[in-house]
Order: structure tokens, then C-alpha cells, then sequence
């Protein structure tokens, strides 16, 4: 039967959780009333808005898609944070599509590329998609069309292609669309801080892998065989903590990228950041000081 853990955390460790609920909170708040109405329509002449007038709108449609599906991770890891009895694993298999759909996020709105560049990787992440839609549902015929049209798309918007090798699992080519496609570790690596490090516990975490359990040797306990130790299941407040952090600087980017190429000064995301983080710790504050 699923179990919970009734979680008591005290001195830094209880001001920690507080004010990394206070900026997770805050960060959904910002996303929700000033990025998502910045994203549709974009201001006049900014340049999400002119990729819309080039049709060349598919990097931010997906960019949507994937900020959606982490803010949902996200915000689900917040309410459950809000209560004061933790389940002992499934923190981990919510953060890691939050960022897994971060760093594919941030390979989209990335500043300093060009439009083109932008397409190309958005042609990828499609690439991707339909060889794996392919793997469930085979259709070699509707495959090959569809690789076909993203090639023609990379050809109108001079995306160069970069052929690549069968891969086993199809018998047609896979292309890169003017960079080779990234694995989802190498997004990892790239876009966020101790990715690959962050990514492989996570998921052992979601594989239910022992090892993970047993890595902090400083959480085990004497058993009643001298032989063995005990290690507790309830959830590593400081390792998830930790965890959490890097994956919302990621996060907090990405919107203030996607603010940005909506045509917006940073600034006005970082006062409203600002006032949201302020409500958002009086909010928790209460229980930071026990009540």
C-alpha cells in the first residue's frame, strides 16, 4: 500500500524548504499571470512575433507545449510540498519530466541563436518525436512523409541538413536539421547545472533502482543482524531540495528567455518576480515558524 511520511524539519533545514516553496510558488505565479500573456500575441516587431508573420512559429508552439508540461509537474510537486506528509519517491518521478521538458524548452528559446538556427531545432524535437510515435504505432508510409515535409521546411528556410546513419530501430535515415539531434542527457549536460548528475538519480528514482536509496550511507542505521544496515524511505528533504533548485533556476531562464523574445525587458519579469516571491514567502511563513 502507498505510504506517507509525516515530514518535521527544523532550523535551516526547515528555512531552506520555506523559501524554496516560497520561490517555486512564485515562479508559477509569474509564469501564469505575465509570461503566458506575453507568449500570445508577442509585442509588434519582437522577434517571437515576426516568426509568427515568417511562419516559422513551430519553435514556440513547442516551446508552449513544454512549458506547459513542466509548470503541470511543477505545480503538482507544489501542493503536495504544501502538505505536511510527504510520499516517500513520487517527488522524484515529478521532477524528472520538469526537466526533461525543461532542457528541451531551453534548447528552443535559447537567446543567442538565430531564427533559422531555432527552426532547425525545433525540426529535430519533431525528428524525435515521429521516430519514436513510430516505434509504437509503425507506418513507414506516414514516417517517411512526414520526415519528408520537415526536410522541405529546413530546405525553404535554409536549415542545412546533416544526414545521418539507419538507426536499428527503423530502416529509414534520421537527419539532424542544421546540428545533429541531441540526446536527451546531452540537453541535460547542457542546459542545466550537475545535469547529467541530477538526471541519472532521478532516474534510478523512477526506475526503482536500490542504489539510489543506499547512496547517502550518512542516513543509514544500525540493523539488528550486525551484518546490514537500515536505510529509511522517506524522502531525502536535502537531496530533493537540492535537486528541485537546479531544476527551477532552469525553469526561471527559460521563462524570462521566452519574456524576452516575446519582446519584453527582463526587468519588468524580474519586479514582478520580486513582488511574487514577496506574497509567496508571507504565504509560508506561518509555517516556517511552526504554526
Amino acid at each position: 500500500m502507498p505510504q506517507l511520511i509525516r515530514t518535521t524539519l527544523h532550523g535551516d533545514e526547515a528555512v531552506a524548504y520555506m523559501a524554496l516553496l516560497a520561490r517555486l510558488a512564485a515562479l508559477l505565479q509569474c509564469s501564469e499571470n505575465l509570461v503566458v500573456p506575453a507568449f500570445d500575441p508577442a509585442a509588434p516587431n519582437s522577434r517571437m512575433a515576426v516568426a509568427r508573420a515568417k511562419n516559422l512559429w513551430d519553435p514556440y508552439a513547442q516551446a508552449w507545449q513544454l512549458l506547459s508540461a513542466a509548470e503541470d509537474h511543477l505545480q503538482t510537486i507544489l501542493e503536495i510540498l504544501r502538505a505536511d506528509q510527504l510520499p516517500r519517491f513520487a517527488l522524484y518521478s515529478l521532477l524528472r519530466p520538469a526537466v526533461t521538458a525543461g532542457v528541451r524548452m531551453a534548447y528552443l528559446v535559447e537567446l543567442s541563436i538565430p531564427e533559422a538556427q531555432r527552426l532547425g531545432r525545433a525540426l529535430n524535437l519533431r525528428c524525435e518525436n515521429l521516430m519514436e510515435q513510430n516505434k509504437v504505432k509503425p507506418d513507414k508510409a506516414h514516417l517517411a512523409a512526414r520526415i519528408a515535409h520537415l526536410e522541405q521546411r529546413a530546405s525553404e528556410n535554409g536549415v542545412k541538413m546533416i544526414p545521418s546513419a539507419a538507426r536499428k530501430d527503423s530502416a529509414l535515415k534520421r537527419p539532424g536539421f542544421g546540428e545533429h539531434q541531441p540526446k536527451e542527457i546531452e540537453l541535460v549536460q547542457a542546459y542545466m547545472k550537475e545535469g547529467e548528475l541530477l538526471y541519472r538519480v532521478l532516474s534510478a528514482h523512477v526506475h526503482a533502482q536500490p542504489w539510489v536509496v543506499l547512496m547517502n550511507t550518512s542516513r543509514a542505521t544500525k540493523a539488528d543482524d550486525p551484518h546490514v544496515s537500515s536505510m529509511p524511505t522517506d524522502v531525502d528533504t536535502t537531496l530533493f531540495g537540492n535537486m528541485l533548485a537546479i531544476a527551477l533556476k532552469r525553469h526561471e531562464q527559460n521563462l524570462v528567455d521566452m519574456f524576452v523574445l516575446a519582446g519584453y525587458p527582463v526587468e519588468a519579469f524580474k519586479s514582478a518576480m520580486t513582488t511574487a516571491l514577496a506574497r509567496a514567502k508571507t504565504d509560508v511563513l506561518p509555517r516556517a515558524n511552526g504554526s
